[in-house]
């Protein structure tokens, strides 16, 4: 009997010892509480605490192969995309209430051992739960679990929060907008939708592009049910097709059924603003003058190469000499002389020790051009062999070819040239003025047209004997003055602006497309000569551009500033 006790007393103290938390089964004793919380609702640009909390977790998680920084960029959105989709949350990228609720019973779940509770259907969603114990995934038994909210419950048996009075859903009823645009247009969008009593809604779009989210909350819905209409616009830099995709929700009502639709975008490139092509002065639509006059691009032409050698003969006792080798061209990008690389203008100097012919060629969009071979002789003193006549050659002076003046003077070089010696000015009607002989001194020539020119283009040719030697085209440009009857006006008087303008058919006011408070400007084609009335409508220093344009898209422009006040400070 006494070796029987003396055995239960051992056993007994050998038993292992077992603490109440583990009775309980409901704390593992290795772990140390951690629930990931997230105060606040974040979304792409986000920063500060919430953020890098957000991060870590992500990373703990191996969403997020990064370390966190506090800053929500496009790594941190993927890897909320990639979570969410794992979640069974709709993968916006927005960490709301739903994706923050999940992040805490996770982050919570992996320190906290449960005690089991029976689970009353196959899908592992237990009345009041948000989230499947077998699968994971957010339950969709709304009904009966909207964050512990049973049907006519007060509260929420999960959260303590009030439960929702109505359990609605969102429906978007359309979208409207348009489906092709061209690069730089302006659309916009309009989202009808029917929403339950009270509901906060939440407009979200991502246009397709890269940083595309664009959000919009509205007021809260008056008590009935009724249409909510949200709006949004956006402009394509590039041409492409776009998937637009539009979200509405409830964020503070996560009963309710979020909705959403997605679009095509085409974007096509720029063909014209308005019905302004590039080069139109007014809308071929509208008639309304186009917001700028780009430069229209000329046909690209084949390059004009002149070249000439100064001078043309040097008689020497034996020793070299030296010759000035000049170039001039048009519609061309650089020019080429024995392998060298030039400029398309210049000169240059050479030795001459024998007789020398001469070539240059120019490059350009529409191709190469050679000049015509010129010639450089080179003759001892008291040679009687009979020199070679030197080519003749002729330039103009480009800065000649545009005036504003409807008699310009034209200028230019001329060697080994014979008489008669001039120009002609045609346009396509044909010659229209000739200068006759043209005396030529030290190389240059000039000559001023004294036959009235209107605006517009003409070709200049120059000739030698009848014979071309070289040719250009003369552009004149159409001026204007722009004056106001006086420089400092009241907000609300009226400008009487006047102009005047020379080689000009019409005058058109240039209208201000930077997006600066300006005056208020008519959009009528207007005469050559004129005046105007304008009510000072913007306070500050306003310049308005009258343009003036001739024919052949010739034109010219003419600014006036004035100064607006308000009529209580002169008071």
């Amino acid at each position: 009997m006494k070796k029987f006790l003396l055995g239960l007393v051992i056993g007994l103290l050998i038993l292992p010892t077992v603490s109440s938390a583990q009775i309980q089964g409901d704390v593992n004793p290795n772990l140390t509480p951690a629930c990931v919380s997230i105060t606040h609702n974040l979304a792409y640009r986000s920063t500060g605490r919430d953020v890098f909390t957000l991060q870590d977790f992500l990373q703990n998680q191996a969403y997020l192969n990064s370390e966190p920084t506090g800053f929500f960029g496009l790594l941190t959105q993927s890897a909320v995309k990639s979570f969410q989709s794992a979640s069974g949350i709709l993968n916006s990228g927005y960490v709301g209430p739903i994706t923050r609720a999940r992040i805490n019973a996770l982050s919570c779940a992996s320190n906290i051992t449960p005690t089991p509770n029976p689970i009353p259907s196959s899908d592992g969603c237990a009345n009041g739960a948000m989230f499947s114990s077998i699968t994971g995934r957010a339950c969709t038994d709304i009904p009966i679990t909207v964050r512990g909210c049973v049907p006519g419950g007060m509260f929420s048996a999960t959260t303590g929060e009030p439960c929702p009075n109505n359990t609605g859903n969102i429906t978007l009823n359309s979208v409207s907008g348009p489906s092709s645009l061209e690069i730089g247009q302006t659309g916009t969008w309009r989202i009808s939708v029917n929403a339950p009593a009270g509901s906060n809604l939440t407009y979200r779009v991502a246009w397709g592009e890269m940083d595309g989210y664009m959000g919009s909350s509205a007021r809260p819905l008056s008590p009935d049910l009724i249409n909510q209409t949200g709006t949004f616009s956006h402009s394509y830099s590039g041409s492409g097709t776009y998937n637009v995709r539009f979200w509405v929700y409830d964020e503070s009502r996560p009963n309710i059924s979020q909705a959403e639709t997605t679009l095509t975008v085409v974007v096509k490139e720029r063909s014209g603003i308005d019905g302004c092509a590039p080069g139109d002065m007014f809308s071929s639509t509208t008639g309304a003058p186009c917001p700028s006059r780009p430069i229209p691009i000329p046909n690209v032409s084949a390059p004009t190469v002149n070249l000439s050698v100064n001078p043309s003969l040097i008689i020497s006792d034996g020793k070299p000499g030296t010759v000035t080798l000049s170039w001039s061209s048009r519609y061309a990008t650089y020019c080429n002389f024995e392998k060298q690389t030039l400029a398309t203008s210049g000169s240059m100097s050479l030795s001459l020790s024998s007789t020398a012919t001469y070539n240059i060629s120019c490059t350009g969009r529409g191709g190469t051009t050679s000049s015509n071979p010129v010639t450089a002789v080179f003759q001892l003193t008291g040679q009687s062999t009979i020199p070679v006549i030197a080519n003749p050659s002729a330039t103009i002076d480009q800065n000649s070819l545009t005036s504003s003046s409807n008699r310009p003077t034209l200028t230019g070089y001329a060697y080994n040239t014979v008489k008669p010696f001039g120009i002609s000015i045609s346009n396509n009607g044909g010659k229209i003025w000739g200068s006759g002989d043209i005396v030529i001194r030290n190389n240059r020539w000039s000559t001023t047209i004294n036959q009235e020119l209107p605006s517009g283009t003409y070709q200049v040719q120059v000739y030698s004997n009848n014979v071309l030697l070289t040719s250009g085209t003369l552009t004149i440009n159409p001026t204007c003055s722009l004056t106001s009857n006086k420089n400092s006006y009241n907000l609300g008087e009226t400008i009487i602006y006047s102009w005047t303008s020379q080689n000009a058919t019409y005058a058109a006011w240039q209208q201000d497309t930077s997006g600066r408070d300006h005056l208020w400007l008519p959009g009528d084609k207007l005469s050559a000569n004129g005046s105007q009335q304008v009510t000072a409508s913007v306070i500050g220093n306003p310049s308005v551009t009258l343009l003036v344009g001739g024919y052949d898209n010739s034109s010219g422009t003419c600014s006036k500033t004035i100064n607006i006040v308000s009529s209580t400070s002169n008071n």
